[in-house]
């Protein structure tokens, strides 16, 4: 539906507008991707009261950026509601919707410098060998559960994200070349690709396949996947779970809490690997 402004034009919606984007990016996204940005489209204009493009403008929209940064968000934060929004208006200008973006001439807020929430750490190589072997201690305490250190390890040494590494089956490690395979339906790009692996990780994969064993009472098949939690399931989509076997193995390491930040980049370095 649209409204008439006083002079008879008539102005698209911006619910129509935040719809029809969404309904895009569902064609090419992944529904997380769509997920964030119908959260933040939907607080943006709920909190802005905006209802049809006439009402948007760059002098309400810092007075909405001022409030939210006092309220204590972030510049990243506020960032992504406002780039949202004006990818839903570039949407409508490229679609004819509309005749003009208000928000052409919009800058983002700086990420930089003394507004930088977060600063990327990698840990030193020390600090991972004891993160490591705190992991592995931890795992020791409970021998006829399924070890953690392994998919950790991984974790660390690959770089490859949560849901990605967790998805893996024994089908997708290759023992001659020593590499694992990420597939398309798991990977952010939904492009296959191998990933080398570093020799002691590779090794320490091959030996989960015992305590596939020892944990499910079966032999691990090849669509049986490679990492599972300490009671022999699938692990969720959500690694909440896992960040806390994390935080204990750091705690257990006695990591100070400022570089709790891991990162893979140091390792990846060492083995010249992208």
């Amino acid at each position: 539906m649209k409204t008439r402004s006083g002079r008879g034009k008539v102005c698209p919606k911006l619910s129509e507008i935040a719809a029809a984007y969404l309904a895009e990016q569902a064609l090419h996204c992944r529904p997380q991707t769509v997920h964030d940005a119908s959260t933040a489209l939907g607080r943006l204009l709920r909190e802005t009261g905006w209802q049809t493009v006439e009402d948007v403008n760059e002098v309400a929209l810092n007075e909405w950026r001022a409030a939210r940064i006092a309220g204590g968000l972030s510049h990243r934060t506020i960032n992504r509601h406002v780039i949202a929004l004006r990818a839903a208006l570039a949407l409508a200008l490229r679609r004819r919707v509309i005749a003009f973006d208000p928000l052409s001439g919009v800058r983002s807020l700086s990420t930089k410098g003394r507004h930088r929430r977060r600063v990327a750490r990698a840990l030193p190589d020390t600090d991972i060998r004891r993160l490591l072997d705190a992991a592995a201690s931890i795992d020791a305490r409970h021998p006829s559960r399924f070890p953690r250190e392994p998919l950790l390890r991984a974790l660390i040494l690959t770089g490859c994200r949560w849901g990605e590494l967790v998805a893996c089956v024994w089908l997708d490690l290759d023992t001659e070349r020593g590499s694992l395979r990420l597939r398309g339906e798991h990977t952010k790009t939904a492009e296959e690709r191998w990933i080398p692996l570093d020799p002691t990780c590779f090794r320490s994969i091959l030996a989960l396949r015992d305590s596939h064993v020892r944990v499910t009472g079966e032999l691990p098949q090849s669509g049986s996947r490679i990492f599972l939690t300490p009671n022999g399931k699938p692990w969720p989509k959500c690694p909440t779970n896992f960040h806390r076997f994390l935080s204990e193995a750091m705690r257990v390491a006695r990591i100070p809490k400022p570089m709790r930040r891991v990162a893979c980049s140091t390792s990846t370095r060492r083995v010249a690997r992208s």
